[in-house]
């Protein structure tokens, strides 16, 4: 009975750990674990001798652990993906940390690379998310047979994330699409700070 238990609870774990995958993002795993996960897979190879309960007691409590550890690390932990967008197109966003949402604009002939410094440190606090304009870093390419606006962009990878309000910090051309989103769409922001960039008078989209 021992045995079994023992075996069901290290099945259970594995079936925690496997289960924090997500579809279309990749999660950068935590080094202590996989080293620890490999150490202890390349011990059970070359242990011919049938484990005892005590020593199973000792792995399950070790695979506790790292789970526990892993837990604890995923606040921090990085998700990428690409989020069609109308005309074909593509967003490539990244995403970290846990909190009130907090989408990050870059300017231009720039990309999410802008943000590198103050990525990191905003996750720590808020569910953090960058992302390359349309024609930039890693997002697809503009069409001149296609207009689209970036706002519109942002709020499609806003719905496809499903997060209803945001914090919005743009710069330089980020700060002009964040003043798009606040005359547009202020019902969609928890607040917008704009950065060498302003707002100006001029003919918005019909």
């Amino acid at each position: 009975v021992r045995a079994a238990l023992s075996s069901i609870s290290v099945k259970f774990i594995a079936i925690l750990l496997f289960s924090k995958q997500q579809t279309g993002r990749k999660k950068v795993q935590d080094a202590s674990l996989s080293a620890f996960l490999s150490t202890f897979a390349a011990k059970r190879k070359k242990t011919k001798e049938k484990p005892t309960f005590d020593q199973r007691m000792k792995t399950i409590l070790s695979l506790l652990v790292a789970l526990c550890l892993a837990a604890c690390t995923s606040k921090n932990e990085l998700f990428t993906g690409s989020i069609p967008v109308s005309g074909n197109g593509s967003i490539y966003y990244e995403e970290m940390g846990s909190g009130p949402t907090l989408i990050l604009l870059h300017g231009h002939s720039l990309d999410t690379r802008m943000w590198d410094e103050q990525f990191p440190v905003f996750a720590q606090d808020y569910r953090t998310i960058r992302l390359d304009f349309r024609g930039y870093g890693r997002s697809s390419e503009q069409s001149e047979t296609f207009q689209h606006t970036h706002v519109d962009d942002v709020l499609a990878v806003m719905d496809s994330l499903h997060i209803e309000k945001a914090h919005i910090v743009g710069l330089s051309m980020g700060s002009f699409v964040a003043g798009d989103m606040l005359a547009m769409y202020p019902e969609r922001m928890l607040s917008c700070t704009l950065v060498s960039g302003g707002i100006r008078n001029s003919p918005g989209p019909q």
